[in-house]
């Protein structure tokens, strides 16, 4: 299955976290600015990055064919998403103003203002209180089919319309890439503290080239992909290169949300950090395959993600669970 997680990430969050990932805030040693985020901020921002994911999953698509017309059905899909999206994002960015560092608050209360009159816009062709209330209180998941929500909203497409072009002509107003350098600085802090975005670190103290290709079988090439260390094997003709994926949290809270909607599906793997489950599939920040197999541990603050594809045999539960405990020793002792 191809990867849309890193051209979907790199829509939703434009150069801002694209630029911040790599800034001195958002490494493990790096300085922080300001106070830490509260507990409702950094659960908000995790919404706040769930919902800009899905809105640029969904857009997407629109690229391919002719470049101008895709670029216009794409922004197209953006405002409409965000417009109907407003009552949950207004309240995302105003507990976001509220519970972040101080910098951020002029950008969220801009961006809260923004989607106020979405949600103005919503109530002017027809939402109900009750229905905005259903929309501010959905529950995004990764698996949520944004394009099914907008179809229960069932407004008249042609008022819709009009108040998409309507919404589009202030969009300006929740662009994120409209932040000041100082303000990219205190987010990318911010998602990491909350451990929505893993550290910038060096790949290869993470893990040695010997090991990442003991466990793939083949020689590796190492790169640093938004944030996730990738370990390579060669191409193939008839499959997908082998590749290992690391990602390391600087919070526990991104154990929590990564586990919760995971564990009908996962196996707890005991003996590995605090604690420890494994699920199928390539779940990495950078990217998400229906191959391979992951394993997620914590131990402290820390949390680890290692995600193996091996094409069609899979690696061992066990494999992983040694690679993630060395992963954890040398992330925590640094």
């Amino acid at each position: 299955m191809p990867s849309w997680k890193s051209r979907a990430f790199a829509t939703a969050i434009g150069a801002v976290l694209v630029a911040g990932a790599s800034l001195p805030a958002a490494s493990a040693s790096g300085p922080r600015e300001g106070s830490a985020p509260t507990r409702a901020a950094c659960d908000a921002f995790a919404d706040y990055f769930q919902v800009e994911y899905l809105i640029a999953f969904a857009s997407a698509f629109a690229g391919f064919g002719d470049k101008k017309k895709a670029e216009d059905t794409a922004a197209e899909i953006r405002d409409t998403l965000h417009l109907i999206l407003s009552p949950k994002l207004e309240q995302i960015t105003r507990t976001l103003a509220d519970g972040t560092n101080p910098v951020l608050r002029k950008l969220f209360v801009r961006q809260a203002r923004g989607f106020a009159r979405g949600v103005g816009l919503l109530e002017r062709v027809g939402l109900t209180k009750a229905q905005i209330q259903k929309l501010s209180e959905l529950d995004l998941k990764p698996e949520t089919d944004i394009q099914q929500v907008v179809g229960d909203v069932n407004l008249d497409k042609g008022e819709l319309e009009r108040a998409v072009k309507e919404f589009a002509s202030s969009t300006k107003s929740i662009d994120l890439n409209q932040a000041t350098s100082r303000q990219r600085r205190a987010f990318a802090a911010a998602g990491t503290a909350c451990g929505v975005f893993p550290l910038g670190v060096d790949c290869v103290n993470v893990v040695t080239t010997d090991e990442a290709a003991g466990v793939l079988g083949v020689p590796v090439t190492v790169k640093d992909e938004d944030g996730t260390c990738t370990y390579t094997g060669p191409a193939d003709k008839t499959q997908d290169a082998s590749e290992l994926a690391v990602d390391i949290y600087e919070s526990s809270l991104a154990f929590d949300r990564l586990t919760e909607s995971a564990q009908s599906q996962s196996q707890n793997v005991p003996g590995v950090g605090d604690a420890a489950i494994a699920l199928e599939g390539f779940n990495a920040f950078s990217s998400t395959k229906t191959c391979g197999r992951t394993l997620i541990a914590k131990q402290r603050e820390r949390t680890v993600v290692v995600a193996v594809c091996t094409g069609d045999n899979p690696p061992s539960t066990e494999a992983l669970a040694v690679l993630a405990t060395n992963v954890l020793a040398r992330s925590v002792e640094g």
